[in-house]
């Protein structure tokens, strides 16, 4: 049962992560508004003489934008996931422990960026009218494909897989597995304890590539029964295929989008 005091630090805590939310969003429209008014120009004659050409200047505009906005959007990342984890004590982590992942996720981004506007730019220049309806449908692939990829080349470069070795715990898992129909390829610990106190578990994966992952923070600190609970919740996402539905939505937003 949750005590008093833990309920108030809780409610406190979902109180602050709101407004840091909101302060982020009305940060993130004015910083867009003031990149538009003062800034999207110079920045385009600079990425012309940077790289000239149609998809060299595309690409270092892009690159300038995202530099833009994580700047101006740092102190509110800093704040919301080091200083209020720190501040709650669901986080041990050292600031070296936290930039380290924050330069690992920015990497990805870069990348991820790149390869987007290159493809954007593309099918824009080579597909016509109909480039908006490629460049929809490029997207969805994408977002499926990396759905795929994710716990087999993303999660390892921020936590550490490990056998879950409670067999009697793993055995729970699997008959939960059996019974609900969903195939799970693999059951694993991740070592979420170096970075949080949270707990957590997930259903990660399609096809071949889904696993249940479990926290350590979690197969140490509650019961079997507590932790079948959780990941029931997951098998619960997935039965009624929530993600396929947000996939959908997410799809049709961007068709609109580009449309």
């Amino acid at each position: 049962m949750t005590s008093g005091a833990g309920s108030e630090s809780s409610k406190r805590y979902s109180a602050v992560k709101t407004r840091i939310f909101v302060l982020d969003l009305v940060t993130t429209a004015a910083a867009l508004v003031a990149f538009q008014l003062f800034i999207v120009r110079e920045a385009t004659l600079f990425a012309e003489g940077i790289w000239p050409g149609f998809y060299g200047t595309r690409l270092v505009l892009a690159g300038i934008f995202f530099v833009y906005l994580y700047i101006v959007a740092l102190p509110i990342r800093i704040t919301r996931s080091f200083v209020i984890e720190k501040v709650y004590g669901l986080s041990d982590r050292t600031f070296s422990s936290w930039a380290k992942d924050e330069l690992k996720s920015l990497a990805l981004s870069f990348l991820m960026l790149f390869a987007s506007v290159t493809a954007f730019y593309c099918t824009m220049r080579y597909t016509g009218k109909y480039w908006w309806l490629v460049s929809a449908a490029a997207w969805m692939i994408f977002s499926v494909v990396m759905t795929r990829l994710f716990p087999a080349f993303i999660i390892p470069l921020f936590y550490k897989y490990s056998p879950l070795k409670d067999e009697t715990l793993k055995g729970k898992i699997q008959s939960l597995s059996d019974r609900t129909g969903i195939f799970v390829e693999d059951i694993c610990l991740i070592d979420m304890s170096k970075k949080t106190n949270k707990a957590n578990a997930a259903l990660v994966g399609l096809g071949r590539t889904r696993k249940v992952i479990i926290s350590d923070t979690l197969a140490d600190n509650f019961t079997h029964e507590e932790i079948e609970a959780v990941v029931a919740h997951e098998f619960g996402h997935f039965k009624y295929k929530h993600i396929w539905k947000l996939l959908l939505m997410s799809g049709a937003a961007t068709f609109a989008a580009f449309y």
